[in-house]
């Protein structure tokens, strides 16, 4: 029975992690995301939006984990002999599993609202993938700027062909929406 609370302590605790976490990439994306709307600084910033807090907290929490302290004083005082390969691999185990709740977290959530991925990958949408879609700017210039306000809703707005997907009913998204798909035209 003390095993079964200790986990399900475990367990509300990681919950609770991972709502803050959902809570703070909201306010995140809310207050402080902006794509750039530049090429070639476009997908550096918004894979940086994703990965670079993700990394952060999974540090923050190996460093706050007790087992981390305890493997290193052993370490250091010499007494690491005395900790057998499957202790030690149940000591990083607890270690890594626990740290990784808000990383995967931000990631998951980063990904599913879209706005750094389409900030990211804006730019490698070939636009002769759009039907209709005529511009005298270049390619990746006119297509970093997708993710911001000042597009004009009529850019915004011409649909994209699939020519893979022809003869179906997947025909007729967005140019936003086209972006939140794979970039299978990277250019």
């Amino acid at each position: 029975r003390f095993n079964f609370q200790r986990h399900k302590d475990v367990m509300i605790f990681n919950g609770l992690i991972g709502l803050g976490t959902v809570v703070g990439q909201t306010a995140y994306n809310i207050l402080a995301f902006h794509c750039l709307c530049s090429p070639k600084k476009n997908y550096l910033y918004g894979l940086t939006a994703i990965g670079v807090p993700a990394l952060a907290f999974f540090v923050i929490r190996v460093m706050l984990n007790q087992n981390t302290w305890d493997i290193a004083s052993e370490y250091r005082t010499k007494r690491c002999r005395k900790l057998s390969l499957t202790a030690a691999f149940a000591l990083l185990g607890s270690v890594v599993g626990r740290a990784v709740v808000a990383p995967v977290t931000w990631t998951v959530i980063s990904l599913l609202r879209g706005e750094a991925y389409v900030c990211a990958f804006s730019e490698f949408i070939n636009p002769s993938s759009l039907d209709g879609f005529i511009s005298s700017i270049p390619g990746p210039e006119i297509m970093a700027r997708f993710p911001c306000k000042d597009v004009p809703k009529t850019a915004r707005e011409s649909r994209v062909s699939f020519p893979e997907w022809s003869g179906t009913a997947s025909q007729g998204f967005t140019c936003t929406e086209r972006l939140m798909t794979l970039p299978s035209t990277a250019a």
